[in-house]
């Protein structure tokens, strides 16, 4: 008999609940990170602090997204351009930008000024990310490689 406040020593950790969890754990990671499918733009920067000096005086494009969601352009330092390419403005179509006569626009503006390759896009604080990836989308598809997003 025991007496006095003496415990028996040995006692039993049962790990099995631990290494169930621990499996489960692992099993979903890796069914997770299988899934991840990263994309990206390659793309350079088209102002800022490390961007090269010529680029300052390139020819540029800058999309500016209204309040409302339309879209307005202006071309920056492209001389012999008709004035319509300078300022043009285009609206919308069921709640998103008119995404054809975007693509034109770009489309002409860049034969007429074959060295644009920048372009700058100004959103406001109400526009949708999902615009602002498609105009990035229809930059890079003409070809401009310096896209830049300037903070709100």
């Amino acid at each position: 008999m025991m007496t006095g406040g003496k415990r028996k020593g040995d006692f039993e950790l049962n790990l099995v609940p631990f290494i169930d969890i621990l499996s489960t754990c692992i099993c979903f990671l890796l069914m997770t990170t299988m899934w991840v499918n990263l994309k990206g733009l390659n793309m350079k920067q088209a102002v800022g602090s490390e961007t090269d000096p010529k680029t300052a005086e390139a020819p540029l494009i800058e999309a500016e997204f209204s309040d409302k969601g339309d879209v307005f352009f202006r071309l920056k330092n492209v001389p012999k351009v008709s004035k319509t390419l300078f300022n043009f403005s285009v609206g919308q179509i069921a709640g998103k930008p008119d995404w054809p006569k975007v693509r034109e626009y770009i489309l002409a503006a860049k034969s007429e000024a074959p060295t644009l390759k920048a372009a700058i896009i100004l959103p406001k604080a109400g526009s949708k990310y999902e615009n602002l990836m498609e105009l990035m989308g229809l930059f890079k598809e003409q070809e401009l490689v310096q896209v830049g997003i300037a903070p709100i």
